[in-house]
Protein backbone atom coordinates (compact mmCIF):
# COMPACT_ATOMS: atom_id res chain seq x y z
CA UNK A 1 0.00 0.00 0.00
CA UNK A 2 1.27 3.73 -0.65
CA UNK A 3 -0.02 6.28 1.61
CA UNK A 4 0.47 10.47 -0.01
CA UNK A 5 1.07 12.69 2.40
CA UNK A 6 0.54 16.26 2.42
CA UNK A 7 3.25 17.95 4.78
CA UNK A 8 1.87 21.78 6.00
CA UNK A 9 -0.69 21.39 8.23
CA UNK A 10 -0.61 18.07 8.14
CA UNK A 11 2.51 16.67 9.55
CA UNK A 12 3.47 20.45 10.70
CA UNK A 13 2.64 24.07 10.96
CA UNK A 14 5.89 25.75 10.91
CA UNK A 15 8.02 24.43 13.49
CA UNK A 16 4.86 22.74 15.25
CA UNK A 17 4.16 19.41 15.17
CA UNK A 18 0.41 18.54 14.08
CA UNK A 19 -0.54 16.43 17.29
CA UNK A 20 -0.43 12.43 16.66
CA UNK A 21 1.27 12.94 13.13
CA UNK A 22 4.63 11.24 14.08
CA UNK A 23 2.72 8.44 15.62
CA UNK A 24 0.61 7.74 12.32
CA UNK A 25 3.70 7.91 10.09
CA UNK A 26 5.71 5.64 12.28
CA UNK A 27 3.08 3.22 12.77
CA UNK A 28 2.51 3.40 8.76
CA UNK A 29 6.34 2.67 8.52
CA UNK A 30 5.96 -0.04 11.02
CA UNK A 31 3.04 -1.89 8.63
CA UNK A 32 5.25 -1.61 5.88
CA UNK A 33 2.88 0.73 3.97
CA UNK A 34 5.15 3.21 1.24
CA UNK A 35 4.96 6.54 2.70
CA UNK A 36 5.07 9.46 0.14
CA UNK A 37 5.30 13.16 0.42
CA UNK A 38 3.75 16.25 -1.43
CA UNK A 39 4.36 20.13 -0.68
CA UNK A 40 3.37 23.08 -3.07
CA UNK A 41 5.96 24.69 -1.22
CA UNK A 42 8.49 25.79 -3.66
CA UNK A 43 10.97 27.19 -1.71
CA UNK A 44 13.08 23.64 -0.41
CA UNK A 45 14.54 20.86 -2.04
CA UNK A 46 13.38 17.54 -1.32
CA UNK A 47 16.40 17.03 0.97
CA UNK A 48 15.55 20.37 3.29
CA UNK A 49 11.86 18.90 3.32
CA UNK A 50 13.15 15.70 4.50
CA UNK A 51 15.69 17.09 7.26
CA UNK A 52 12.50 19.49 8.33
CA UNK A 53 10.13 16.28 9.01
CA UNK A 54 12.75 14.08 10.39
CA UNK A 55 13.78 17.03 12.75
CA UNK A 56 9.79 18.06 13.89
CA UNK A 57 8.83 14.45 14.02
CA UNK A 58 11.69 12.48 14.65
CA UNK A 59 10.88 9.68 11.83
CA UNK A 60 13.57 9.37 9.41
CA UNK A 61 12.04 10.34 6.11
CA UNK A 62 14.17 9.96 2.49
CA UNK A 63 14.40 12.85 0.13
CA UNK A 64 13.50 10.71 -2.41
CA UNK A 65 10.14 9.98 -0.66
CA UNK A 66 9.06 14.17 -1.28
CA UNK A 67 7.50 15.38 -4.44
CA UNK A 68 7.93 19.06 -4.26
CA UNK A 69 6.07 21.87 -6.55
CA UNK A 70 8.84 23.16 -8.06
CA UNK A 71 10.10 18.99 -9.15
CA UNK A 72 6.68 19.66 -10.77
CA UNK A 73 6.61 22.58 -12.76
CA UNK A 74 10.16 20.87 -13.81
CA UNK A 75 8.70 17.74 -15.05
CA UNK A 76 6.26 19.53 -16.91
CA UNK A 77 9.25 20.96 -18.98
CA UNK A 78 8.84 17.39 -20.53
CA UNK A 79 11.68 16.93 -23.04
CA UNK A 80 12.59 21.12 -23.70
CA UNK A 81 15.40 21.75 -21.91
CA UNK A 82 15.50 25.24 -22.10
CA UNK A 83 16.64 27.92 -21.82
CA UNK A 84 14.42 28.84 -18.95
CA UNK A 85 14.20 31.73 -16.73
CA UNK A 86 13.58 31.01 -13.11
CA UNK A 87 11.62 33.67 -10.95
CA UNK A 88 12.03 31.96 -7.61
CA UNK A 89 13.73 30.38 -4.88
CA UNK A 90 16.35 27.53 -4.14
CA UNK A 91 13.58 25.10 -4.18
CA UNK A 92 12.99 25.59 -8.21
CA UNK A 93 16.92 26.04 -8.57
CA UNK A 94 17.41 22.41 -7.39
CA UNK A 95 14.82 20.87 -8.61
CA UNK A 96 16.20 22.03 -12.36
CA UNK A 97 19.78 21.25 -11.50
CA UNK A 98 18.61 17.67 -10.95
CA UNK A 99 17.86 17.32 -14.36
CA UNK A 100 21.23 18.63 -15.95
CA UNK A 101 20.49 22.62 -16.75
CA UNK A 102 23.18 24.52 -15.97
CA UNK A 103 23.40 28.28 -14.99
CA UNK A 104 23.54 30.65 -17.51
CA UNK A 105 23.76 33.87 -15.91
CA UNK A 106 22.50 35.05 -11.95
CA UNK A 107 20.74 38.22 -11.11
CA UNK A 108 19.09 38.78 -7.94
CA UNK A 109 18.74 39.28 -4.05
CA UNK A 110 19.48 36.71 -1.23
CA UNK A 111 15.80 36.05 -1.23
CA UNK A 112 15.00 35.75 -4.70
CA UNK A 113 17.00 33.98 -7.71
CA UNK A 114 16.46 35.25 -11.32
CA UNK A 115 18.59 32.37 -13.47
CA UNK A 116 18.99 31.22 -17.02
CA UNK A 117 19.05 27.74 -17.89
CA UNK A 118 20.33 25.79 -20.81
CA UNK A 119 20.54 22.28 -21.41
CA UNK A 120 24.50 22.77 -21.24
CA UNK A 121 25.15 22.56 -25.28
CA UNK A 122 25.53 26.10 -26.13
Amino acid sequence: MNVICDIDGVIYRGDQLMPGSDRALQRMLDAGIALWFATNNSTKSPAAVSEKITRVTGVEVPPASIVTSSQAAVMMLGDDKGPVMVLGSEGILSALSGVAFAAKAVHGNSHTFVRFFTDGSE
